[in-house]
């Protein structure tokens, strides 16, 4: 019981605690790690929810801000973004973007490669963050796209689109 007790913390933070109201980005938000480790496990928890996304290798500007030379961060097929490290080495400006958000004319995010969700072994996901997959809540669907998550009202489940393993990122 114990061994399971302490599966339920994340770095410090119980992810059992309903009150806390902590969505899956603020948790990996709170998560020591840079861009790579932190993308990664992202990409871990969306290829589990079936969510198409693709793993950005490459750059970003922000104008007048600044502008990192290698950053990794999540992509999707609506033009939406999931960066939640950006913000480690530009500053806290409100400007620069954080969370999964649609890119402004003064964000410029430079892809130069993907890092395929294939290539990512699943046993990362324990060393990064101490935690196993089903120890994550499954909140992505809800965030990306609500249609797609079950609905809490009548606790149907929406069937999810079937994965495209031939697109990037899968």
């Amino acid at each position: 019981m114990l061994a399971r007790l302490e599966l339920n913390y994340i770095h410090g933070i119980d992810m059992t605690d309903a009150d806390t109201n902590r969505t899956i980005l603020s948790l990996l938000d709170e998560l020591p790690l840079e861009c790579d480790g932190l993308s990664k496990v992202a990409s871990l928890l969306l290829t589990n929810e079936n969510i198409p996304h693709n793993l950005n290798v490459g750059s970003v500007e922000i104008d007048e801000v600044g502008s990192i030379a290698y950053h990794c961060w999540i992509s999707f097929d609506d033009g939406r973004i999931l960066d939640l490290r950006a913000r480690m080495w530009l500053g806290k400006s409100e400007e620069i973007p954080h969370g999964i958000f649609r890119p402004q004319q003064s964000h410029h995010y430079h892809a130069n490669g993907y890092i395929l969700a294939k290539d990512i072994n699943p046993i990362l996901l324990p060393i990064l963050t101490g935690l196993n997959l089903e120890d994550f809540p499954r909140q992505f669907s809800e965030l990306i796209n609500p249609d797609l998550a079950t609905n809490a009202n009548t606790n149907k489940t929406v069937t999810r689109k079937p994965r495209d393993k031939n697109r990037p990122g899968y």
